[in-house]
């Protein structure tokens, strides 16, 4: 081989080289990526379950004082009417 087509050889050889490296380069980013995003993925589950939490703590809440409400708007429905209901 002369020279120059050892050269040429040579160059196409660290194309390739040069390539291959690119390419597992953006593999590797590419899993790199797609760890992080799964990192914010379960850091967004994480705090979406705790505000499920909350919110359903809350219901909880809410619902117990509905309950309360109601039966002490039954209470005084009930003495409103024996009100009305007694003699004068």
């Amino acid at each position: 081989m002369a020279p120059s087509t050892n050269v040429r050889a040579a160059i196409r050889r660290l194309e390739a080289a040069i390539s291959a490296i690119e390419a597992a380069a953006g593999r590797v980013r590419h899993a790199s990526d797609r760890d992080s995003e799964l990192a914010i993925f379960a850091a967004d589950r994480a705090k979406l379950a705790e505000e499920l939490d909350a919110m359903s703590a809350r219901a909880q809440r809410l619902e117990a004082a509905n309950r309360e409400v109601s039966r002490r708007l039954g209470q005084s429905a009930d003495a409103i009417r024996d009100m009305l209901d007694a003699p004068e």
